[in-house]
């Protein structure tokens, strides 16, 4: 984290703090994560990145010819919850694997392709149909191209820190996702955003021994440094960005089982995005509230000091794409102001 602070390429945002749950007595996961994925206190509502693809839609900055504006490495995830939105095929995610697992690839079929083709053509021709099905083969073989020329990119050669420490990727599944995802938004200019968890970390629920919880630390950050050199290799340290966040908080004291409970204050991590994000910064201040029972101890933000709502990062990634009132999709909870260029 010094490392990555010191090099201008990280923001640490140390009161990411949900006053409505507090007042809720709200500390779950499910709730707390459809929330955040959400952009919404509405838990049923639609997820974070539908809402944008469906603005980016209605705006004409994505259209049918757009390749893969939408990615999860997560597989069904609430970011891309559709709610009341009226979605359409050509915005829906694609799920993809930190192997890069065509998901376009015809396999078995591909020796029965020109067949396939013949019999789409003649179901439109007889039945005088747009030609609808012979545009998905085509659709289809020309991803499966595309996909395949990202997967035989070679593996970056990141080099050593000043330290002398190698920067390449750890051989984990989340430093291998963070590699895959930096490889796609740097060959393809359509993406606009690829979701990924932890997963190849281990768990995070830290309820009883949470000894190896400086392990799973580290290798976060080091899987984020590695991440963080791969795109300054690439050059667009000013366009590409990484945004960490979690459900919630945890508790300050350990609890008998040597672990951490549910709190309300988190810390949210920002990487890149120089053309759009002030880095590096350290904000937020927090105090220690005893307020409640002895063996249930939690930090909230220092009276007077900026927080703000876990929601709020919902209405910044709005607003980085042009959205002028997103508030209007966040139960008006505004941008994150520190972060973002004036």
């Amino acid at each position: 984290m010094e490392e990555l602070l010191s090099g201008g390429n990280l923001a640490v945002f140390r009161t990411c703090f949900s006053q409505v749950r507090w007042n809720r007595d709200n500390r779950s996961h499910g709730s707390c994560v459809a929330q955040n994925q959400r952009g919404s206190f509405n838990e049923n509502g639609a997820g974070i990145f539908s809402n944008l693809a469906r603005i980016l839609w209605d705006n004409n900055i994505v259209d049918a010819s757009t390749k893969l504006p939408f990615m999860t490495m997560e597989g069904d995830s609430g970011f891309y919850a559709r709610g009341d939105l009226n979605m359409i095929s050509a915005i829906e995610p694609i799920s993809i694997n930190e192997n890069l697992d065509n998901p376009f690839d015809r396999g078995w079929e591909r020796d029965y392709g020109p067949q396939m083709d013949a019999l789409a053509q003649a179901w439109n021709r007889a039945r005088n149909f747009s030609p609808k099905i012979t545009d998905a083969f085509a659709k289809r073989r020309e991803m499966e191209t595309f996909i395949d020329r990202i997967d035989a990119l070679p593996d970056p050669d990141l080099g050593t820190n000043s330290h002398g420490e190698s920067l390449d990727y750890d051989n984990n599944g989340f430093a291998r996702k963070l590699k895959t995802a930096i490889k796609i938004l740097d060959y393809n200019p359509d993406t606009q955003v690829i979701s990924l968890g932890t997963s190849g970390l281990g768990g995070w629920d830290d309820h009883n021994d949470a000894d190896n919880y400086l392990d799973r630390m580290r290798n976060l950050f080091r899987g984020l440094r590695s991440a963080v050199a791969h795109i300054q290799q690439t050059g667009k340290i000013g366009s590409i960005n990484i945004m960490v966040m979690g459900d919630f908080g945890r508790g300050v004291n350990l609890n008998s089982a040597y672990g951490w409970d549910h709190g309300n204050l988190q810390t949210f991590y920002v990487l890149g995005g120089k053309d759009y994000f002030n880095v590096p910064r350290l904000i937020g201040k927090s105090v220690l509230d005893t307020s409640g029972s002895a063996n249930r101890l939690y930090l909230k933000p220092k009276p007077g000091t900026y927080w703000f709502e876990p929601i709020s990062i919902a209405s910044t990634l709005y607003s980085i794409d042009g959205v002028t009132n997103p508030g209007v999709l966040t139960d008006n909870r505004p941008v994150i102001t520190p972060l973002l260029r004036s």
